[in-house]
């Protein structure tokens, strides 16, 4: 074949798919036979509108007509449908499920777990994080911080930083271009789809282990921990507002900062609190400022003076943890801080006159995560799964792939790419989502500065009530109807694939009173006895909006029924909540102001 007749023919073809002509007239078009193995299923289809691409094709040339749909079809096997969506196997219940929804099952589960493994790490300590990865406790110690029970002061071998300052998280496709975190799984089955159609269409256990390791291969992450660094004394400006300010002004955040939704608001928050130190220094920062300036020789300080950089890598072989049989690893490795004796000399004064003043020393954390689609050159094709147990042999044992697979040539893409873009709802009655159940959790310094919020004589069960709601914001994908199996993340399952919700969510999850009553029941080890919003309005003690403290909930009852748990109040008179939101990127748990006209207001606990 010359090459001009091989573009002719990929121009052909990518007009053809893009003009959703059938799969069927396709294979003719390229010369590859219908089915390689010629197996032909006779079932009911998941979804009675769905004809297959060659089914469609047919039937329009057979007659002007539209043809009349009946509840059984002859699915006619192709390279471009996802046949496994019609071959069925028997569910856990004793009924039917698709080959093709048992798989999805599996995998948006492996979806699920991988995100909470994340959230593990994300919820570990650097003094522990640092040990799992080999890390020596020096890499973590700060000073003494008042506000950290850990800490004694007069035991210099407990000044650990305990939380993050920042958590960094960056996602990456297989060529290290930014994108948004998503789920894969679709990208995965229709690549599994394609290559069972040539080696074993039938062959359940092929389709699986192909889409397993598919998935295995194609998500991937590194962590680092950045080394002890300062800021320009964040505990000597918390007291010094704590001294100007009452406890009461203290917690009230502005109206117009409190009313942004959006990834940006708790970085202004803190920016606003550190503001509010600022002032409360206006009469001696001059005084302050001339030993500083002393320390630094004239020199400017910074608002993050590092020292050396310690930085922990997992390799992407080795990234799940115990849920997927794989163990995170470790090795050290060391960035140089400066390229010259007098920058060491010069940053080492800088930290070591930021350390004179009153920080505790803070730590980041910086996740990068690489999933890999089907659309990037290092993406999904290049990956290469052993299946070599799942092929058929020949009489010398061989194993053998089918003569008529190709590999990953541009047709077999073009095939994959193909049924990735189909609505599967539609044509397979599947239902499978690209949104992941990730969003942005609450770093250590955020959680800290809504904890203290909180008047000092509140009680150690609301606090670890408001700290559990603060850790799961980002973490539980809204889902109406959602309700908890059991307190803490395992068991529950958040993030799966599961049949849609009245809004078409189907990312497994919680509505707003579930999720009140998994943080209650994860913060106290005891459900409520109510888990709908109409059973939490009775439940407690019913209190005025003045007698309002931390874990207290609000409800709303009717058409637009919502319950919320309080925080703190703003400056301008409205309630600092968390809650379970429906209205934010498909939902989740997040912070809000709300006005105080709620018809219902609980105490849960004394």
């Amino acid at each position: 074949m010359t090459n001009d007749s091989r573009k002719t023919q990929i121009i052909s073809a990518l007009f053809m798919l893009a003009a959703g002509v059938g799969a069927a007239a396709f294979a003719d078009h390229i010369g590859i036979p219908a089915s390689p193995s010629g197996f032909t299923q006779d079932m009911a289809i998941a979804t009675p509108s769905s004809a297959t691409p060659s089914d469609a094709e047919d039937e329009a040339t057979s007659s002007n007509a539209v043809p009349e749909i009946e509840e059984t079809q002859i699915h006619r096997d192709s390279v471009a449908s996802l046949n496994m969506a019609f071959l069925m196997q028997p569910g856990d219940s004793g009924s039917e499920i698709s080959a093709a929804e048992m798989i999805l099952s599996e995998l948006s589960e492996g979806d699920s777990l991988w995100f909470h493994n994340l959230y593990q790490i994300i919820d570990k300590p650097p003094k522990q994080l640092a040990a799992e990865t080999g890390l020596t406790p020096e890499t973590v110690m700060g000073n003494y911080n008042p506000e950290d029970p850990e800490h004694k002061k007069e035991d210099p071998s407990t000044w650990t930083v305990n939380s993050w300052e920042n958590i960094n998280v960056t996602v990456c496709d297989g060529d290290g271009n930014p994108i948004d975190v998503y789920s894969n799984v679709k990208e995965i089955l229709a690549l599994s789809s394609v290559y069972g159609y040539y080696n074993g269409i039938d062959n359940v256990d092929l389709f699986r282990e192909y889409s397993r390791l598919l998935w295995e291969q194609s998500h991937s992450y590194t962590l680092s921990m950045s080394g002890v660094y300062y800021c320009d004394g964040c505990q000597e400006k918390a007291e010094e507002s704590r001294a100007v300010f009452s406890e009461e002004e203290y917690g009230k955040i502005p109206e117009e900062i409190l009313s942004i939704e959006g990834p940006g608001r708790d970085a202004l928050i803190a920016q606003y609190k550190e503001s509010l130190a600022e002032n409360s220094l206006e009469n001696s920062v001059e005084k302050e400022t001339s030993a500083v300036e002393g320390a630094l020789k004239g020199g400017d300080m910074t608002d993050e003076t590092a020292g050396e950089q310690t930085e922990t890598m997992l390799s992407e072989a080795e990234q799940l943890e115990s849920s997927s049989e794989q163990s995170m690893s470790s090795s050290e490795s060391s960035e140089s801080a400066a390229t010259s004796d007098e920058g060491l000399a010069s940053e080492e004064e800088e930290n070591q006159a930021a350390k004179a003043l009153d920080c505790p020393g803070h730590i980041d954390l910086n996740l990068n995560l690489i999933i890999k689609g089907i659309e990037e050159e290092n993406g999904l094709f290049t990956l290469n799964p052993n299946v070599a147990g799942f092929l058929p042999k020949d009489e010398d044992g061989a194993v053998q792939e089918s003569s008529s697979w190709k590999g990953w040539d541009l047709y077999n893409r073009v095939y994959a790419q193909y049924i990735s873009r189909q609505d599967w709802e539609t044509a397979y009655g599947l239902n499978v989502s690209r949104e992941a159940a990730i969003g942005m959790p609450l770093s250590g310094a955020e959680i800290r500065i809504y904890m203290n919020m909180m008047p000092k004589d509140t009680t150690e069960e609301r606090r670890r009530v408001i700290k559990t709601a603060l850790q799961s914001v980002g973490k539980i994908p809204y889902y109406w109807g959602g309700k908890p199996s059991k307190e803490g993340y395992e068991g529950n399952s958040f993030g799966l694939n599961v049949a849609p919700d009245d809004q078409g969510r189907v990312l497994k999850g919680l509505d707003c009173s579930g999720w009140i009553n998994w943080v209650y029941w994860t913060a106290t080890g005891q459900p409520l006895p109510y888990q709908g919003t109409e059973g939490l309005s009775k439940i407690g003690r019913g209190i005025s909006p003045e007698e309002l403290k931390p874990g207290d909930i609000m409800v709303r009852l009717g058409e637009n029924a919502h319950v919320v748990m309080f925080l703190a109040w703003s400056e301008t008179g409205e309630m600092i909540v968390i809650h379970e939101s429906s209205d934010q990127n498909g939902g989740n748990v997040m912070i809000s102001a709300k006005h105080p006209d709620w018809p219902y207001f609980r105490a849960l606990l004394d």
